[in-house]
C-alpha cells in the first residue's frame, strides 16, 4: 500500500494496544469479554450516530413551513434521512436463526397447550362445531341469512358456550359482544333464555309460572359471573370497535371471541353503501391478524 495506508494502519494498531490497559477496568479478563466488551463499544457508536442524525433532523424540522416550502422531492428527502441513519449504524444481516430458537419455542408452546393455556380451537361446548376447530383463534368468520332465521341466537349461543368453557377450565380470556340492533339487557335476557331453555316472550308478556321465574333469576346469577364483556353503543363505527377491542384485551384478559351484531349497522362512512360495509369488514379483520 502507500505511504499513508501504512502510516494509517500503525496508528491503528497503536489505538487498539492502548484499549488493552482498559480491560482490566472493563472487568474483561479473557476472549469472551472481549467480545462482549467490542459489541458493547459497536452498540455505542450506532446509537451515537443515529442521536447525531436525530439532532440535524430535530433543528431542521424546527421550522416546519419552511421545510415543506422548500422540499420539492419528498421521496428524496425521505431517502437522504434514512442512508444518513443506515451510515455506520447498519450491518448485512440476515433473518435466518438456528434451530434451536425452534426447538425452544416448540418446547414453551407444548408446555403452554399441557397446561390449557394456548389453545388451536376456542372450545364452545358444540361438538358438532368443535370437530371442524370452529370457531378458531385469530379468524373471521360472518354469518349470513334472511331476517328472522336466528342468526344473532346463533351467535349468542357461541359466546354462552365459550364463556361457560372458559369458565370452567379455569382458562384466561373473554368474550365481547357489540350489540347495535339492542339494549344490553336485552342481550342477557336471550341469553340466560337460551342456557335455562325458556321462552323470552313469555317473560315479557309475564305469563310464565313461578317455577320459571325462580329458575330465571337462579340462571341470571350463573351467567353474571361468566366472562362476557358487552357494548351496546348503537352509533359505534367499526374503528372504535378496534381500539375498545384492544382496551378489553388489556383490561380483562385476551378476547377469544367478539361479537358484532350486525355490520350493517356500524355508522361508518362510505362513498356507496357497499363500500361502506366492505370497510366495515376490512377493518373487523384487522382484529384477527
Amino acid at each position: 500500500g502507500s505511504k499513508d495506508e501504512k502510516s494509517n494502519a500503525h496508528r491503528g494498531e497503536e489505538y487498539l494496544q492502548s484499549l488493552l490497559g482498559f480491560l482490566p477496568i472493563m472487568g474483561v479478563h479473557g476472549s469472551d469479554g472481549f467480545e462482549t466488551w467490542v459489541r458493547v463499544v459497536d452498540n455505542a457508536g450506532r446509537l451515537r450516530q443515529l442521536g447525531l442524525v436525530i439532532d440535524k433532523y430535530a433543528k431542521v424540522y424546527s421550522d416546519f413551513q419552511q421545510l415543506v416550502a422548500k422540499t420539492e422531492d419528498v421521496d428524496t428527502f425521505i431517502a437522504n434521512v434514512l442512508t444518513e441513519i443506515n451510515k455506520g449504524i447498519g450491518g448485512i444481516t440476515s433473518s435466518y436463526s438456528h434451530i434451536s430458537v425452534a426447538t425452544d419455542e416448540d418446547l414453551w408452546h407444548l408446555d403452554q397447550e399441557r397446561r390449557g393455556l394456548i389453545i388451536d380451537l376456542v372450545p364452545c361446548g358444540w361438538p358438532s362445531l368443535e370437530r371442524y376447530h370452529i370457531p378458531r383463534p385469530s379468524s373471521y368468520g360472518v354469518i349470513v341469512g334472511i331476517t328472522s332465521m336466528g342468526k344473532s341466537q346463533f351467535a349468542f349461543q357461541l359466546a354462552l358456550g365459550v364463556a361457560i368453557k372458559l369458565r370452567e377450565s379455569g382458562l384466561p380470556g373473554c368474550v365481547g359482544i357489540n350489540e347495535l340492533e339492542m339494549l344490553r339487557w336485552r342481550v342477557h335476557r336471550r341469553l340466560t333464555c337460551c342456557l335455562l331453555g325458556a321462552n323470552s316472550q313469555e317473560l315479557a308478556d309475564g305469563v310464565a309460572s313461578s317455577e320459571l321465574y325462580t329458575k330465571y333469576y337462579e340462571t341470571a346469577q350463573y351467567v353474571r359471573t361468566l366472562p362476557i364483556y358487552m357494548d351496546d353503543n348503537p352509533n359505534l363505527n367499526s374503528q372504535k370497535m378496534v381500539w375498545n377491542a384492544a382496551a378489553m384485551h388489556l383490561e380483562h384478559g385476551p378476547r377469544k371471541l367478539g361479537i358484532a351484531d350486525y355490520v350493517e349497522l356500524f355508522s361508518d362512512e362510505g362513498d356507496s353503501e357497499e363500500l361502506r360495509v366492505s370497510n366495515v369488514v376490512r377493518t373487523h379483520r384487522k382484529m384477527c391478524w
